[in-house]
């Protein structure tokens, strides 16, 4: 569903309900697309790894499980990457879910994950 404050499709935000988040992402119209699930807002990219270019939560509420939520549905289905990790607080958490970080090419980068099916 669309949301009905945007003016244009491409920037809608889709609303979901926490357990149809990874079939909306396989069924969404536009590679790059913004999804709400719960609280959380996640801006993806489809191809060729589900990328997670950003992320921010409606309410500022930090720390409550609902990116947990997201990627434990999510991580079965794909292979994830997660973009410019700029928080600090999320770098041990995505080392402790198995990602690996990925070498930038600058040290000036932020830092990426990436996590791959096995």
């Amino acid at each position: 569903m669309l949301d009905s404050r945007a003016d244009c499709e491409c920037f809608a935000v889709r609303r979901l309900k926490p357990l149809e988040a990874a079939e909306a992402i396989e069924t969404a119209r536009f590679a790059s697309e913004w999804f709400k699930v719960g609280k959380l807002e996640l801006y993806l990219r489809r191809r060729p790894l589900l990328t997670i270019a950003n992320m921010r939560t409606t309410d500022g509420v930090m720390g409550r499980g609902l990116l947990t939520a997201f990627l434990d549905e999510v991580e079965p289905h794909y292979n994830v990457y997660i973009e410019n990790v700029i928080n600090p607080r999320l770098n041990g958490y995505f080392l402790r879910r198995g990602y690996e970080l990925i070498e930038q090419p600058y040290a000036f980068q932020p830092p990426c994950y990436e996590k791959v099916l096995r």
